[in-house]
């Protein structure tokens, strides 16, 4: 049990003293006053007393608070009524000696609870195509599956990230027929069709490039010709329809195609492996479509009549109008499926993988729709229960007009934008740190840029649209990643300097910006158990910034290795390692590593 969930067991347990209050709950009344002199922490159940005591909540606060006995070792210093609120102020020296050790004990695990006793959740996350390279809605959707993940793990839970790999389609067949006509490094594909042209591809595949040869990270090379061949199309019907008899080659499962299917497609996963290490992002499974997607029609087919009903147009929709919802396609006229028929065996799949577990989807708010729909067939199908579905939707990433790739009206791409950062922050290390080696300079600005990165896109409230600004993400003041980078440095230098030191908990006396810290301090196993349970990694870095912010301003008042005594040193030095310690796990909980100098 953390420090702050005791204090609030104490305040019940204060308040339970008055016969008013011997069988109503407290605990939910209780919150934070918005202004310091209310005390720290207040409870508003005068008022729910009211209307049933036919009494003013002014003289209820007042006949409980006369009935209150503190006792000697409480950790409430004082309590006081105002307005009907009854107001509870902290004891910060007894706080100060048992949090303090209780930081220094748990170090790493400082703010880590068993609140999800072990319950599994599976996070979907990241789902990119494997025609291109990520984007910077991939950088959103990592980051956040991500720290989800870190969080509900440091929460007691059991997390299981997994990806969802789209990996069959017209879009993949694009990629292939563009690197089958224009990848070769001769002339020798006039006048042939795809077939022909795959044949010899097959008796001499170094006739064609590699991304070796064409020196470039592989998943972009696999890109170059999904563009090739999508502005081909637009001006070729018969290209358009070479993509559809390759694609329905490979859904006849042609050995020919699906070898050059493999070769493409694992060009695009050693592109993403890549991006994948630099973002520190590691999934416990994958799951692909090309694997599970014939499962999809069954599904459908077995509940025609039912569920499923066929439409005069041919369509097969899931009817759920008298749900509320409108009904959703799952097979087309064609016969064609489409991605919620892929999603029937997949689900049933991680179901039979992680049974007994509640499922999470990192996917963008545009598909709001989709996801209740989805959810409710499951639901109706019982392959899981909708209650144990839950879309975290995500807004839109843009950048300002003029800046990176949005002045060529292309897609930003996650390496570029890492890329990007990573020169501009290199600069400011080179300026601050120009006697480093240029390995430990390129590490340092790594750190910071991907720091930046990660904590741009998880600050704001996940559903909210960011406009991602690459100035403004690396400045190092401000509610930014290096921001809080640098208070972290800041710390650790303080105690590199100090060297050895007698740990100290209890001061002579608590200066108010000591108090504040310490009260920061003591809020964050509240804010992780709070993330955890609304899935909100933006709490935790809101936290951060606070806990920065409110350690600077005890930095600049309270003099740390100029302290007036040697126990007022050694207390607030003992303070200044919590902080460090406290703020390291917040970060570690956003995947935001902290650099030794900056």
């Amino acid at each position: 049990m953390d420090l702050k969930t005791q204090i609030k067991q104490e305040i019940e347990k204060l308040l339970k003293q008055s016969d008013l209050l011997k069988f109503d709950s407290i605990t939910e009344t209780l919150e934070s006053p918005p202004n310091p002199e209310m005390g720290d922490i207040a409870t508003n159940i005068s008022f729910s007393l009211a209307k049933k005591l036919g009494k003013s909540p002014v003289k209820i606060s007042e006949e409980i608070l006369e009935k209150i006995k503190l006792p000697k070792d409480s950790l409430i210093d004082k309590i006081e009524t105002k307005g009907g609120y009854i107001n509870f102020f902290l004891n910060y020296e007894k706080i100060s000696e048992n949090l303090l050790q209780i930081i220094q004990k748990e170090k790493g695990k400082y703010g880590s609870s068993d609140f999800g006793k072990k319950q599994k959740l599976m996070i979907e996350y990241s789902q990119p195509n494997p025609n291109k390279p990520m984007h910077i809605g991939h950088v959103r959707n990592n980051f956040l599956g991500m720290s989800i993940n870190n969080i509900l793990s440091f929460a007691g839970y059991e997390a299981i990230p997994v990806n969802w790999i789209n990996d069959r389609g017209a879009h993949i067949c694009k990629s292939m027929l563009g690197y089958l006509l224009w990848g070769r490094k001769n002339e020798k594909n006039q006048g042939k069709d795809w077939g022909q042209i795959l044949d010899e591809w097959l008796k001499s595949e170094n006739e064609w490039l590699t991304p070796k040869d064409a020196d470039k990270k592989s998943d972009f090379f696999v890109l170059d010709y999904y563009v090739k061949a999508s502005d081909e199309m637009e001006k070729n019907e018969n290209l358009d329809k070479q993509n559809r008899e390759m694609l329905q080659a490979w859904e006849n499962k042609d050995p020919k195609v699906r070898k050059l299917w493999k070769k493409t497609v694992n060009w695009v996963y050693d592109g993403w492996e890549e991006t994948y290490k630099r973002q520190n992002c590691i999934f416990k499974k994958y799951y692909y479509e090309s694997e599970i997607y014939e499962r999809g029609r069954e599904a459908v087919m077995n509940n025609l009549g039912d569920l499923f009903k066929k439409t005069e147009k041919g369509t097969i929709i899931a009817d759920l109008e008298k749900y509320g919802l409108p009904g959703m396609v799952f097979i087309r006229s064609d016969g064609t499926t489409l991605y919620q028929t892929a999603d029937l065996p997949l689900s049933e799949h991680k179901v039979k993988d992680y049974p007994n577990a509640k499922y999470i989807w990192v996917v963008g708010s545009a598909q709001k729709l989709y996801f209740q729909q989805l959810f409710l067939v499951f639901d109706l199908l019982k392959i899981m229960k909708k209650e144990d579905c839950y879309h975290l939707a995500y807004g839109m990433v843009s950048l300002p007009e003029g800046t990176m790739s949005s002045r060529k009206g292309r897609a930003v791409w996650a390496d570029e934008l890492m890329d990007e950062i990573h020169d501009l922050v290199g600069k400011e290390v080179e300026k601050k740190n120009p006697e480093l080696d240029k390995k430990k300079k390129y590490e340092i600005a790594e750190k910071i840029a991907l720091g930046a990165i990660k904590y741009a896109m998880l600050k704001i409230d996940a559903f909210k649209d960011i406009i991602f600004d690459p100035k403004e993400v690396i400045n190092f003041e401000g509610n930014t990643g290096p921001y809080l980078q640098y208070a972290h440095v800041r710390a650790d230098k303080i105690l590199q300097k100090a060297g050895k030191f007698k740990e100290t908990y209890q001061p002579k006396e608590l200066m108010n910006e000591e108090k504040m810290l310490i009260k920061k301090l003591l809020e964050f196993p509240e804010v992780v158990e709070r993330s955890a349970k609304e899935y909100k990694p933006n709490l935790i870095a809101n936290y951060a910034y606070d806990l920065s912010e409110t350690f600077n301003a005890f930095y600049h008042a309270c003099p740390v290795l100029q302290a007036e005594d040697e126990k007022t040193k050694n207390f607030r030095l003992t303070l200044v390692k919590a902080f460090k310690t406290t703020l390291k796990n917040s970060l570690t909980l956003l995947g935001i590593e902290t650099p030794e100098i900056m």
